[in-house]
């Protein structure tokens, strides 16, 4: 869910734009951690508002201007457009090290049928990618298909240092006992571009909660977040790029992406 993942980042932002919080001991991550858990509240109402008005990819005209105000008001600057509506804002002086997060907005053509007070005001038109998975939800058959268009994604190989400095900061900040090694999956995702020029990792931030129904996978038409897990992973966004900046003084850059999804 874009939404969510692009909340991380400005959060992120927030935090990084403000003292520095650099060093790799326990203190430094469970400090970050309670400073994220301090703007709950605004880094619900910005998911919030990306949640009521989805966009499609490369029509995300109305939520980038949204996170554009957002980065105005925090004072961070940013470089618009890049592929019609993506952002890139920076922080420092350019030089290396660099670490880069990458957070999507773009909404999925889903009809949302929960019921809440931040539902999908705009709806969104269904798309031949999503025609199967809504029929199999109604327990029935959908085909389409394919175009000379369609092309397969390379597959998702994460970085083996970038791997360990994952583990790293989530059991400084979390614990040992709540970092797993998720179980290889087939689905594809576009981040395989980006690990074909520069090494990179994908993870997933556990979203799990049977007391408020968040028990669904972000691709299903019932899915819903615990959004008390927003600050958590806000939380290890920053703590990932603070250590690494503080462990790799060089001109190295490494782009890193921490996609929030789910765990079972």
């Amino acid at each position: 869910m874009g939404c969510d993942s692009i909340a991380h980042v400005l959060l992120l932002l927030l935090l990084l734009s403000g003292a520095c919080l650099c060093s790799k001991d326990e203190s430094s991550a469970t400090q970050i951690l309670s400073s994220a858990m301090k703007d709950r509240d605004w880094l619900v109402s910005i998911r919030r508002k990306i949640h009521e008005n989805p966009e499609l990819r490369f029509e995300e005209y109305n939520n980038s201007a949204l996170i554009r105000r957002e980065l105005d008001k925090l004072g961070i600057s940013y470089t618009h457009p890049l592929a019609k509506t993506g952002i890139v804002a920076e922080i420092g002086n350019g030089s290396g090290p660099v670490v880069a997060l990458r957070a999507d907005m773009d909404a999925l053509p889903l009809q949302v049928p929960i019921a809440a007070a931040h539902l999908n005001r705009i709806r969104s038109p269904r798309q031949p990618s999503v025609i199967e998975m809504q029929a199999a939800v109604n327990r029935c058959n959908a085909y389409f298909d394919r175009t000379e268009e369609d092309y397969l994604l390379p597959a998702v190989v994460n970085d083996g240092d970038l791997h360990e400095h994952v583990m790293k900061v989530g059991k400084l900040m979390l614990g040992p006992e709540k970092v797993q090694v998720a179980t290889m999956a087939m689905a594809s995702e576009d981040f395989a571009f980006y690990q074909e020029v520069v090494p990179g990792v994908m993870i997933s931030v556990g979203i799990r909660n049977e007391e408020v129904g968040s028990v669904h996978s972000p691709h299903s038409p019932h899915f819903f977040l615990d959004e008390d897990v927003l600050p958590i992973g806000a939380a290890f966004h920053t703590a990932f790029a603070e250590m690494y900046l503080d462990e790799h003084q060089n001109p190295i850059g490494h782009k890193i992406d921490l996609f929030d999804h789910y765990v079972n």
